[in-house]
């Protein structure tokens, strides 16, 4: 996901085993829905968004990072893995709290863990009561065995 494109080649059997390990490793279960808001030529919302329909889930599509309507969907949608990157935390977090109180739903959230203060990830974790993912993969395998 770094320096030039490789243009990886990934069957349709391996995206469909990496959504089915994702699934199996974070507990999701079928008919969750995921917000895809980072950019959907990246692993981290194509593979989401494959894996999300795959399992009979409902995708969303953000364009691009927008903290308002990302909340949005995160208030009235059930969530698998809600994308949250280490530079944006502190962002989402001040938003979700104009935003007032919601309800969330989400089954797991974040990524990189190693990148974020700890602050903010014991921060982020109450306000959307759900565990901080410290995920990271590569293009060509994914993030299973990454």
């Amino acid at each position: 996901t770094t320096g030039l494109p490789k243009g990886a080649l990934i069957s349709h059997r391996a995206e469909i085993s990496r959504a089915q390990v994702m699934a199996i490793d974070h507990a999701i279960p079928p008919g969750r829905g995921f917000v895809a808001w980072a950019p959907l030529f990246h692993m981290v919302s194509a593979d989401q968004v494959l894996g999300t329909l795959i399992r009979g889930g409902k995708v969303t599509v953000v364009d691009g990072y927008d903290p308002e309507a990302i909340i949005r969907v995160v208030a009235r949608e059930k969530i698998g893995w809600l994308v949250l990157m280490p530079g944006m935390i502190e962002d989402f977090l001040n938003h979700l709290a104009a935003a007032g109180p919601i309800e969330p739903d989400v089954m797991v959230m974040g990524c990189m863990a190693d990148l974020v203060p700890l602050a903010q990830i014991q921060a982020v974790t109450r306000a959307l009561n759900a565990p901080y993912l410290n995920s990271f993969g590569s293009t060509e395998t994914g993030a299973a065995p990454a």
